[in-house]
């Protein structure tokens, strides 16, 4: 065998050898997206419930709204008109997140996947964070405005400093929860459970199919 014929052939080899690479590459991310289709659709099913269950607590505030307003309940209804609208931006964004997810599942393509993904796990640290800002006004809709005015250096003042105090623990919370400090106790206190346990699942698969290719 000359050097001609053993160079044809060394060709010959470095073809086929890419070849099985690029096809064990493919049946690799194709593996991949099944299993993170999988962790998803059980993200998905707890959103769907939390959108159920969302939109009858919707309900709920609305008759309570209906009926702070027709007893004049000042506080009562600015409080539970608040945490009704702040809970309808939460409703809204897990129809997103379902959108999301479906896109997820009719992709073909490792980078719209993980583009896809990103964007879930942006939006779902958002809305963890906008969740927070109904926390003062669970503590205020119970405020009596009549008692209010009545006893303000008593139940006034004391009520005002209870609300001052859910609206520190509403910040301390917001600077505490943050997309570069995930790790931390209390953002894993947060960011677990069916809901996003998946979605930080899937993102590390991905990052390994992505070490794989390099």
């Amino acid at each position: 065998m000359n050097e001609n014929e053993m160079l044809t052939l060394w060709k010959m080899y470095d073809q086929k050898l890419e070849k099985v690479l690029s096809v064990n590459q493919r049946m690799a991310e194709e593996v991949t997206q099944l299993k993170v289709k999988k962790l998803l659709s059980r993200t998905a099913r707890v959103k769907k419930i939390s959108i159920f269950i969302g939109f009858l607590f919707l309900l709920i505030c609305c008759l309570v709204v209906i009926a702070g307003v027709k007893a004049g309940a000042v506080f009562f209804t600015i409080g539970f008109g608040a945490i009704a609208l702040i809970n309808s931006s939460l409703v809204m964004a897990y129809f997103y997140h379902l959108y999301l997810i479906e896109k997820i599942d009719t992709s073909d393509s490792i980078l719209s996947v993980q583009e896809n993904l990103s964007r879930l796990k942006i939006s779902g640290f958002k809305i963890t964070r906008l969740s927070l800002l109904q926390i003062p006004f669970w503590f205020g809709c119970w405020i009596s405005y009549d008692a209010f005015v009545q006893s303000f250096w008593s139940y006034g003042s004391l009520s005002v400093l209870i609300v001052l105090g859910s609206c520190y623990v509403t910040y301390w919370l917001f600077q505490k929860l943050r997309i570069d400090n995930m790790d931390s106790k209390i953002s894993r206190l947060f960011f677990n459970g069916l809901e996003w346990d998946p979605i930080v699942q899937s993102i590390r698969i991905l990052e390994q199919v992505k070490e794989y290719r390099n």
